[in-house]
Parts: structure tokens; C-alpha cells; sequence
């Protein structure tokens, strides 16, 4: 009848919306990563200073988190920004699909060149995939562009970023260019394709396991 029909072609909408979303939240990471920096300076901005509040939240979300710390953050605030952020976006994707309980390995290594990250995670424990057929779905706090955003925010600074499966988890490990080292990265974004001593960041990521 005719609220079937409506009810399909609905249901039908729904699914050409949803992979438009999907397509568009990729294409969208540069430019979300590269507003944010764009406009760091002018408004507070978490950095390395919110490190340990951020850590810190995802344990009371229920991640078991190890964290080891090597050097002193050397970067500016939109270098400190983008690290944030492709810690938050590779604790996001540890609780969202490794679960409630799961262990998780965050290195942070900085040098006068460069901050290194590691994130390491257990993969879905028993209690988190029981957890998992009565959760309510409700959202999983992040900057809202997952690992693709993340990937971006170390390519604009001439880093490099990889993730992918590791054992029966999950690991991301990226390197974000200090200042003296991005600048010259994010000069030569603005202009015509040039040599570069770092690798472009990896596309070899996804937040589907």
C-alpha cells in the first residue's frame, strides 16, 4: 500500500545519504584539519598541556591505558593541536571498536625533529563484545573526522601516518614535524608540489576492523 511505499523509498533515501556521508567525511578531512589550524592561534585549542585530562577520559569511558612518555613536547600550538588530535582520534577508534576494558599501549616520543605516537590496543575483549549487543549505540566522543582527519592533520605537517590490524587489535602510529621541520611542509601545500624529507602520511587506514 501507499505507507509501505513511503516507507521504503525512505529506508532506500536513508542508505544514498548514508555512503554520501561517508564520501564526503573523507573528502572533508582536509579541509576541517586545515581550518582548525588555520584558526588555532586566534582561540584556545587543546594541546600537550591537555594531555593527561585526556587520557584520563577515555579511561573513565573504560579503556585500560598504559601510557609512556619520552622527551618534552618541542612543537607549537598548531603542532600540539594535531597531536591531540591524532591521539584523540586513535583512543576514539580503540573504544569504539576494541570496547569497554581493553587494553591500550600510548607512546609519545618527542624529539627537537619531531613527536612520535604509537597506539596499541588489545582488540574486543569477551565482556566488551557481550557489552556490545546491549549497548545503547550512544555516540563516542572524538573530533568527529576519525582516523582519515587524523591522517591528514600529520600529512599537512610532512609527517606520516599508518593504521592497521596488529595481532587480534588494532595499531596507529603516526609522526608529527615540529615546528622548523612542518613549516616548510605546510609552504610548499600552499604551492606547487616539491621534494620533501619526510613521507607523505599513509592512506592505508580505516575505522572499520
Amino acid at each position: 500500500d501507499t505507507g509501505r511505499e513511503a516507507l521504503v523509498e525512505m529506508r532506500r533515501l536513508l542508505g544514498v545519504l548514508g555512503e554520501a556521508r561517508e564520501q564526503d567525511e573523507t573528502a572533508g578531512a582536509h579541509t576541517a584539519a586545515a581550518e582548525e589550524l588555520q584558526f588555532a592561534p586566534r582561540a584556545p585549542q587543546p594541546g600537550m598541556a591537555q594531555k593527561q585530562q585526556l587520557v584520563d577520559g577515555f579511561r573513565g569511558a573504560g579503556l585500560d591505558i598504559t601510557l609512556s612518555e619520552t622527551g618534552v613536547p618541542r612543537g607549537d600550538a598548531s603542532q600540539q593541536l594535531a597531536v591531540f588530535r591524532i591521539v584523540q582520534e586513535g583512543l576514539t577508534n580503540a573504544l569504539r571498536y576494541a570496547g569497554h576494558g581493553a587494553q591500550v599501549q600510548l607512546s609519545l616520543t618527542h624529539t627537537p625533529a619531531d613527536t612520535r605516537i604509537e597506539i596499541i590496543d588489545s582488540g574486543k575483549s569477551q565482556a566488551a563484545r557481550v557489552a556490545s549487543l546491549n549497548a545503547d549505540n550512544a555516540p563516542i566522543p572524538g573530533s568527529g573526522k576519525g582516523l582519515a582527519g587524523a591522517a591528514e592533520r600529520a600529512r599537512m605537517f610532512g609527517g606520516t601516518f599508518e593504521a592497521g590490524a596488529h595481532g587480534a587489535g588494532w595499531r596507529v602510529t603516526a609522526i608529527v614535524p615540529t615546528a622548523d621541520h612542518s613549516r616548510a611542509a605546510r609552504e610548499s601545500n600552499s604551492q606547487e608540489p616539491r621534494q620533501s624529507t619526510h613521507k607523505p602520511a599513509e592512506q592505508s587506514i580505516g575505522d572499520t576492523r
